[in-house]
């Protein structure tokens, strides 16, 4: 650590512990910021909590599973991280809430609530439980009054409490990948919300009042069902009379006095909420119908917003082109259900919806519905659809069933965006050419019916399976029936040599063995040498049976050190490493690539075999061979860590 340096930077070490004791009092005084990602670390070194002056600690990537009482010692710490822990609720010491934290980072844990402690931290401007197993918000979280960013995506979370909208400094929500059905309408008291990740919930309807947050710039909703069983209940309770009175009052202004009036009525008729319909001017208090109007959004998809009207004979409110009187029918020669459907999905008809895409396709486009985000300035200049859903082409009614369309919406939507080997695809976009092949970036896509080509995809995807029924196998020797000439002289040592080989290589894989000693594999062969002693004829000459065993185990090590299985680190030691099991040197090989393809030399192209194998050895083994870096290479391929470029060259991804 340099002594105008404030930053401590141990990760990556391997550490299990951590010793400060040599370092003198004014060396600790000066560290501000330690990270420490990337070890071992079981518990918070105690030497830790004595660095007066620390304000950012970093301890991601530990197996940390609980904090000490003496961490209460970091009196000026602002940012504590510590993601991909062990770490629960009951982890904290129970003074940790009066701690001046600012930013709290636990994503990647083990939660299964908001520890209580953190929701006393008024300082807290970010915090992030994301990555763990939280099933809901507690409504405490309205203490945290200073908070600007909540990060609670990738959790069990199924309903957002209102009294998240009491967090006024609130700025950033991001409530992704969890099970959340519907979005209080409170949050419109969110007014300096800038971002709101709602992706891959379950939510089938927004409410009205979300248009009303001016300063939210990103909306995210993407992965949602959106329009699924959202008309499943539509039934309409009649107001009370105490309503019908309290409608009369409030909409034609009756005057009364506080001392005409009991104080329960009082308060009852300061409830009363305006019907959003402009044409009616009404009012209600307890009874009202459920009204989902859907937006257009770019011409494809449908954006359902949720109104609540005072009674089913109220028209759309938010139509753009309503209907004249001319055109409407007299409400009492439409039967019930037929109004209540036009209350519910702003039927009108008319041919005047020639340019808009036909409602089958709303949403249907893989492309956009994956990276679509929606903006509140895009969604205000929505217009909404007017096409019939309960007609046919050829103009004759016919029974509506929503069940039934938003089954066949679905099955078209799967046929449509999920892809498979062997779809033909048409596509649409710029091509270029890069280290002669041509990349295609595609801007939209779709299937293509081809009967010849369907003939021609599937003979090629029959190829691999033909090729590993047929020709993908293990080499086995020819049966005893041929006389016994494949187990004379050296022809049956190689015999036993292929066997145990074999052997061998099964055992590893099976068992996941990352290293092991000869002897600790030598009772594998038993078997073998048992069995061919057994055949042998009684006439010639015999070796023990411990010579025989250490013969054919150096071979069969020699053997799978050739082709690159094994490997020793030092090559006196016994010692034997798997090749695929070494953690180590993975991440050594990873490492190298990580740092050596930031540099302008391997920036594009990637790091050839023999530079990651010279590099490998210097810091890993001088002992490895090329045969075990390419085995480990393509190992790691498989893997998706890192990818080969072109022949013999490697970029980490």
């Amino acid at each position: 650590m340099d002594d105008k340096c404030a930053v401590l930077h141990l990760s990556r070490m391997h550490l299990d512990d951590l010793n400060l004791d040599h370092l003198t009092e004014s060396k600790r005084k000066q560290i501000q910021q330690l990270h420490l990602t990337y070890n071992r670390l079981l518990l918070l070194p105690p030497s830790v909590c004595f660095l007066s002056n620390l304000e950012y600690l970093d301890m991601s990537n530990n197996a940390l599973t609980v904090i000490p009482d003496d961490f209460m010692r970091l009196t000026n710490l602002k940012t504590f991280v510590a993601k991909n822990n062990l770490l629960n609720e009951s982890s904290f010491p129970k003074e940790f809430g009066s701690m001046q934290v600012e930013t709290l980072n636990m994503s990647g844990n083990r939660f299964e609530d908001i520890p209580t402690q953190f929701l006393k931290m008024t300082t807290l401007q970010s915090l992030s439980l994301g990555g763990n197993r939280l099933k809901d918000i507690p409504s405490e979280i309205e203490n945290l009054t200073s908070l600007e960013m909540l990060y609670l995506g990738g959790n069990l979370i199924s309903s957002i409490p209102p009294e998240v909208a009491n967090l006024t400094s609130l700025r950033y929500l991001v409530l992704c990948d969890n099970r959340i059905q519907s979005i209080p309408p409170q949050l419109n008291k969110l007014h300096s919300l800038l971002s709101l990740s709602l992706h891959n919930n379950l939510l089938t309807f927004l409410p009205r009042e979300i248009l009303s947050l001016i300063h939210l710039q990103e909306l995210s909703l993407r992965g949602n069902p959106l329009v699924v069983r959202f008309i499943k209940d539509m039934t309409y309770d009649p107001p009370s009379l105490m309503e019908l009175a309290g409608r009369t009052i409030k909409s034609q202004n009756l005057p009364f006095r506080s001392c005409d009036l009991p104080s329960n009525l009082i308060h009852y008729l300061n409830l009363a909420s305006e019907c959003p319909n402009p044409k009616c001017a009404g009012v209600y208090f307890d009874s009202c119908v459920r009204h989902i109007k859907f937006v257009d959004f770019c011409g494809k998809y449908r954006l359902p917003l949720m109104h609540y009207l005072c009674s089913p004979q109220c028209s759309s409110p938010c139509s753009s082109n309503p209907q004249s009187d001319a055109e409407s029918e007299e409400e009492n020669s439409v039967p019930a259900d037929r109004l209540q459907r036009r209350c519910v999905m702003a039927v009108n008809p008319g041919g005047a919806d020639a340019d808009e895409p036909p409602s089958l396709l709303w949403g249907l486009d893989p492309v956009f519905s994956a990276y679509s985000r929606l903006y509140i300035t895009d969604i205000l200049q929505m217009k909404e659809s007017r096409q019939v859903p309960d007609r046919d082409p050829s103009g004759s009614s016919r029974g509506f069933n929503i069940e039934d369309e938003l089954k066949r919406l679905k099955e078209a939507e799967r046929k449509s965006s999920v892809l498979e080997i062997g779809d033909l695809l048409r596509v649409r976009g710029t091509v270029k050419t890069s280290r002669d092949a041509r990349e295609i970036k595609a801007n939209s896509f779709y299937k293509v019916s081809d009967p010849v080509m369907a003939v021609q995809i599937s003979h090629m995807l029959e190829m691999p399976q033909l090729y590993r029924k047929c020709y993908d196998k293990p080499f086995q020797m020819p049966s005893d029936d041929l006389g016994g000439t494949e187990t004379s002289g050296s022809s049956h040592f190689h015999y036993l040599l292929s066997r145990s080989v074999l052997t061998l290589k099964e055992f590893l894989l099976e068992k996941e063995v990352a290293r092991f000693r000869p002897y600790d594999v030598e009772f594998l062969l038993h078997p073998l040498i048992q069995s061919s002693s057994a055949e042998q004829e009684s006439d010639q000459p015999t070796t023990s049976f411990a010579t025989q065993i250490r013969k054919l185990l150096k071979e069969t090590l020699s053997n799978l050190q050739d082709e690159g299985q094994i490997f020793r680190k030092i090559r006196t030691q016994d010692e034997v490493y798997n090749v695929e099991q070494d953690k180590d040197l993975h991440t050594a090989i990873k490492d190298v690539l990580r740092e050596d393809t930031k540099r302008e030399k391997y920036a594009e192209k990637g790091c050839h075999v023999l530079h990651i194998l010279s590099s490998v050895r210097q810091r890993y083994s001088q002992n490895l061979s090329r045969e075990v870096l390419e085995v480990a290479l393509t190992f790691l391929e498989c893997n998706s860590d890192i990818i080969s470029t072109t022949e013999a060259h490697y970029i980490v991804l």
